[in-house]
């Protein structure tokens, strides 16, 4: 939220007295030593502290709200927390969670007024950024290998709705253009909609056929 600005840090901390760190995290580790002038003195006196410096907010799990000085405000980065993910056809909470109920709570709070079993495709939602590669975030694919002569026409019988879907799932990808051998994203959810042999002749195979001959 501060970047890393030390007075800002102070200004949160100084906002929110009551919020103690949930994860201790302890960012130094000082040692100090007494050294007495003599071997007995030394022997006697010698002693070892060790003081931890808890640094405080480190760690907000299980705080739903801080206070933020309203004159700084502007100053604070709120969406450091936040890496934005683009919701695949077929994507959900449910999905993208992956069962896990933590991460399916992380995402409601992240995305307050966002209905997890209602994405739009296209939109983009709030993945919290320190737990992001725990995530599905292809859950909602079942990975396809181009055939020669498929494109997302053909693949889906001309049915628009469908297309736009493979539109949404594969940026960057070319529907009239694909290259064999390639694999494209089809949504888990429509895949039996899909006609993945519509590129095929079928042909009986004779004695001594080969792919080379």
């Amino acid at each position: 939220m501060s970047n890393g600005n030390p007075t800002l840090i102070s200004y949160l901390n100084n906002a929110n007295p009551t919020i103690t760190n949930s994860g201790k995290k302890f960012d130094y580790i000082n040692f100090f030593f007494k050294w007495s002038k003599n071997k007995k003195d030394l022997i006697s006196n010698f002693f070892l502290k060790m003081y931890f410096i808890i640094k405080k907010g480190s760690n907000l799990g299980g705080v739903s709200t801080i206070c933020i000085p309203t004159c700084y405000a502007s100053s604070y980065n709120l969406n450091a927390a936040c890496t934005y993910y683009t919701v695949k056809a077929c994507d959900s909470f449910s999905s993208l969670a992956n069962g896990n109920t933590a991460n399916y709570n992380y995402l409601v709070q992240a995305n307050p007024g966002v209905t997890g079993s209602n994405l739009s495709i296209g939109s983009t939602i709030c993945i919290p950024s320190c737990l992001y590669s725990q995530y599905a975030t292809n859950a909602a694919c079942t990975y396809y290998t181009v055939k020669p002569c498929d494109t997302y026409s053909s693949l889906t019988n001309g049915n628009t709705q469908l297309q736009s879907y493979l539109t949404a799932n594969n940026p960057g990808i070319t529907g009239t253009s694909l290259t064999a051998g390639s694999q494209i994203c089809i949504p888990s959810c429509y895949y039996s909609q899909y006609n993945l042999n519509s590129q095929c002749a079928s042909y009986t195979v004779k004695p001594c056929d080969s792919f080379s001959r």
